[in-house]
């Protein structure tokens, strides 16, 4: 009788030891691209933090804050589908313009790399590292930082530019 007992309950551990290895294997092998995708989607999620503010003034009236719309165009290779496409579709779009403003990223080299004149706001990343290798791209910089250049100083050099 203590037996029998005994191997009732080990084929009841084996078949629930089986069901937890086949539910194992197939998260683990099976369903593995499906939870990894999932989990850098957890990892990285941007969330853009729109300040919610006014103009702000000093005390003698000079303004020292303001609200300026700002648009960015972000490409996610793990979240876009035809990453060589869209990569494409930009290169297209950019070559309809007679030049391009922009700061430190993938977006003004590939303007550079069409031959398009542009304005890149530098920020603090190494110049005679990451420079775009182009005699018709200009560079502003600013000892404060990007956000130290003035739209005076873009206009200024978009005036002087060749072909704009």
């Amino acid at each position: 009788m203590v037996e029998r007992r005994l191997t009732v309950l080990a084929l009841i551990v084996l078949l629930w030891g089986g069901a937890i290895l086949k539910n194992l294997i197939k998260l683990q092998i099976v369903q593995h691209q499906e939870y990894a995708t999932r989990s850098e989607a957890n990892r990285i999620k941007p969330r853009p933090v729109v300040p919610a503010r006014g103009l702000i003034y000093d005390r003698k009236g000079r303004l020292l804050a303001d609200n300026v719309p700002a648009y960015r165009l972000e490409v996610t290779p793990n979240e876009t589908t035809g990453i060589k496409e869209t990569l494409a579709e930009l290169a297209r779009l950019l070559q309809g313009c007679s030049a391009f403003i922009g700061h430190d990223s993938g977006i003004s080299h590939l303007g550079a790399a069409l031959g398009l004149p542009g304005i890149i706001l530098w920020g603090e990343t190494r110049e005679e590292v990451w420079r775009p290798p182009h005699d018709r791209v200009v560079l502003i910089k600013n000892s404060e930082g990007i956000n130290g250049i003035t739209v005076e100083q873009i206009l200024s050099e978009l005036g002087r530019m060749p072909d704009t």
